[in-house]
């Protein structure tokens, strides 16, 4: 098979849709065609289970997926597909976006903060176990190690990123992405990557960071780019995962 680029989720922080922000086509890369049988160990089968516990993937649908995958078919999640539904919900300082796909797979993804401090003040929020703080002065917001993260049944993507935004001028800039996590089952994760694109917003595109992964499935079934980009805008910050 061929991978399309596939469904972009987004999280957004503090406004809509950017402009400009989505103006890159996703990497496909060439993949063996469906229907390759591939084992899943009891340690996969675990992780898969307590991901979709974790979002409320009813056992029927599990089973459903978990077949699906045994019988060497990539879930909708990762195969391009269009998802059905979307939800979006807000905890404290985090936005958090669940796609749902026709087969019954999910992709997630996590950005944060929604909300400056009181000045001078500082507070944090997490997304896993990263946090991210922001600090306001007489000058630009700076927000730092504020946790990025995107996920779909096989991969996971998370990262910190740095930036500020000064309200005066209305310009905004990424200084730094760190701390790069993933994982991947059903497969290896190779050439990790991470680095800012784009250091400082434009009238009509944003600033922009992204990591990501080669994910090498077993069996053959398939060997796909996986990236995870942040993007700031005027102040506001958004994620988009493939």
């Amino acid at each position: 098979m061929f991978k399309a680029a596939r469904r972009l989720t987004v999280a957004t922080v503090a406004a809509g849709l950017i402009a400009g922000a989505f103006a890159f086509a996703a990497p496909a890369v060439a993949a063996p065609p469906d229907g390759i049988p591939v084992p899943v160990s009891p340690a996969d089968q675990a992780k898969l289970h307590a991901y979709w516990d974790r979002y409320g993937i009813s056992a029927k649908t599990q089973g459903t997926l978990l077949a699906k995958i045994e019988s060497g078919q990539v879930l909708d999640s990762d195969n391009g597909s269009s998802p059905v539904s979307e939800s979006t919900t807000t905890s404290g300082d985090t936005t958090t976006t669940i796609d749902t796909f026709a087969d019954g797979s999910i992709a997630v993804i996590g950005v944060g903060p929604v909300a400056p401090a009181a000045t001078g003040g500082v507070h944090t929020d997490s997304v896993g176990s990263a946090s991210c703080h922001v600090t306001l002065y007489s000058g630009p917001t700076t927000y730092y190690a504020c946790a990025v993260s995107g996920s779909t049944s096989t991969v996971s993507l998370a990262y910190n990123g740095y930036y500020w935004y000064n309200g005066v001028s209305g310009t905004s800039a990424i200084t730094s992405v760190a701390s790069l996590q993933y994982s991947c089952i059903l497969g290896t994760c190779s050439s990790p990557y991470l680095h800012v694109t784009r250091t400082y917003d434009q009238p009509s595109l944003s600033a922009l960071a992204e990591g990501g992964v080669t994910w090498n499935g077993y069996g053959g079934i398939g060997t796909y780019n996986e990236w995870l980009r942040f993007f700031v805008h005027n102040g506001a910050a958004s994620a988009q995962y493939n």
